[in-house]
């Protein structure tokens, strides 16, 4: 009898372990799916700002990213000015005088821009490592 007990006690623990883990693998469906949704969002915003579009191999990387990766990438795209509406030069003052580069007649606008395609192509090379 106590033989009995134990098998039965055995295959109860099977059934909820198998439970358990159909849980887990749900969740963990549920978190990457959120993942994806939000690395197409950023892959989205990359694209209206560059005009490039992102890869399924570079989304699927940035989906794979940790949590605090992925709030960084989305805090970086919603930093990025929106110069799809227009020339970036016309949208700021001009700095006047040589900037930091030498140039002169540069725009902050024209800065913040550069920064921005570099920022998003080191993003982009990071993903393709």
């Amino acid at each position: 009898m106590s033989s009995e007990l134990l098998k039965k006690t055995a295959d109860v623990l099977d059934l909820l372990a198998t439970e358990m883990d159909r849980d887990e693998t749900a969740r963990q469906k549920i978190a990457q799916d959120e993942r994806m949704k939000l690395a197409h969002d950023l892959g989205d915003k990359y694209a209206t700002t560059t005009g490039e579009e992102l890869s399924e191999d570079v989304l699927v990387k940035i989906a794979s990213s940790d949590a605090n990766m992925l709030d960084a990438f989305s805090r970086l795209m919603d930093r990025r000015p929106d110069f799809a509406d227009g020339n970036p030069d016309d949208m700021g003052d001009d700095v006047g005088g040589l900037d930091n580069a030498g140039v002169i007649g540069h725009t902050k606008t024209a800065q913040l821009k550069e920064a921005a395609d570099e920022a998003g192509d080191s993003l982009v090379n990071w993903c393709l490592k």
